[in-house]
């Protein structure tokens, strides 16, 4: 599900094209705001040819909290960090102290009986959901093999499955335990 935004997110600034023409704001300068490269590239030719015709609602993002970033500022990196860098040694640092041996990605659980060698996924993990969802995730299929074999866990309408797969009463649902 693609969101749309008509506004910069996260106290970005928002600028319009035009007033960023009208103040000869270079191309160069708007890469550094941590907006997206396609906006930059957009009002890269618009600037460098003024011929072009160009909607004046078009606008760009400034990201100016610090970790936030793309097109509408509308991404924040992970554990507060100040860069992409910081928040991946920060992830591998909460793996590491992870007292259960599972390695979370969010609020995800990964799938642990394949192994990620075993599926180029390109995430950290794969989700249990992933699995036999009819949406291959892994290169070679591998997440949708055997699926006629498996047993699967329905839950009754008045109970809640968890990201564990296990169901629980709706009413411990949220209940803080």
């Amino acid at each position: 599900m693609e969101v749309s935004f008509n506004t910069c997110q996260n106290d970005g600034h928002q600028w319009n094209f035009t007033d960023l023409i009208e103040k000869r704001i270079r191309p160069s300068e708007v890469l550094l705001w941590s907006s997206s490269v396609e906006m930059a590239d957009k009002y890269a030719s618009i600037f460098y040819n003024s011929s072009i015709y160009f909607d004046e609602n078009c606008f760009l993002c400034q990201c100016t909290k610090s970790g936030t970033f793309g097109k509408f500022c509308e991404y924040q990196l992970t554990h507060e960090s100040k860069s992409f860098e910081a928040a991946i040694d920060a992830q591998f640092e909460q793996k590491k102290s992870d007292q259960w041996g599972i390695q979370e990605y969010g609020a995800i659980i990964c799938y642990k009986t394949l192994k990620m060698s075993d599926c180029v996924y390109g995430l950290l993990c794969l989700d249990w959901r992933d699995i036999c969802d009819t949406h291959q995730q892994c290169m070679d299929g591998l997440d949708e093999e055997n699926c006629d074999k498996l047993e699967f866990n329905e839950c009754e309408e008045d109970e809640y499955r968890c990201t564990n797969g296990m169901c629980i009463a709706e009413e411990y649902w949220l209940d803080g335990k």
